[in-house]
């Protein structure tokens, strides 16, 4: 039993992400995402990255004219070299960015190293959705209505990171109808069902 649990956390662990950056579990990210939205890097400086958005997904700030611009500034010093990011993600690549506002100084910026999910033109524009032990390429559309899907069955908690049992915002009838609608937000609701079912027979 402690294998299998010790093989979980490590799979759960590593969702599918750009090389320059630390793989961070996609329900993790989602969850505890403020701004998120399909777009592309179109240039940068020493002190972030600037998007174009090209598709609005959320919006959890306080400033509802975030995407009115149509482009957004990321704070993220590029300078900085560790082991785990460098630099801002790839010009040539589209990818639905899950980022985090900061609400004193008014800032999008990435967290824990992570920018978003990649739009992998190869394999006809889909996105690599991954949660626990399954993973699977789903289209790009199709993942934004997932994204839309799973963010409207739980809370935007940070209980997400500190392994907390996380509670549904919807019912179990309407969390199943959302898991047979949507193959992205199948994946990410199951890997919040088996960590939660992980924590409630922790306390037993």
């Amino acid at each position: 039993m402690k294998k299998l649990l010790f093989i979980f956390s490590i799979l759960s662990f590593y969702a599918f992400n750009s090389k320059e950056v630390a793989a961070v579990p996609q329900t993790n990210a989602l969850l505890y995402a403020d701004v998120i939205f399909l777009g592309q890097v179109i240039k940068s400086d020493s002190l972030g990255f600037y998007v174009r958005v090209d598709e609005e997904i959320c919006n959890n700030t306080t400033d509802k004219l975030l995407f009115k611009k149509k482009e957004i500034y990321v704070s993220h010093d590029i300078r900085k070299r560790t082991r785990y990011s460098y630099g801002a993600p790839r010009k040539e690549i589209q990818m639905i960015f899950t980022l985090k506002y900061d609400a004193k100084t008014k800032t999008i910026k990435p967290f824990y190293y992570s920018f978003g999910l990649e739009v992998v033109a190869k394999e006809n524009n889909s996105c690599y959705v991954y949660g626990g032990t399954k993973g699977m390429f789903v289209s790009n559309k199709e993942t934004i209505k997932g994204i839309k899907l799973f963010k409207s069955c739980y809370h935007n908690l940070q209980g997400v990171w500190d392994h907390e049992f996380l509670k549904s915002k919807i019912s179990d009838v309407e969390i199943k109808k959302a898991k047979e609608s949507n193959a992205a937000a199948k994946i990410w609701i199951d890997e919040i069902e088996t960590r939660n079912s992980y924590y409630k027979n922790l306390k037993k």
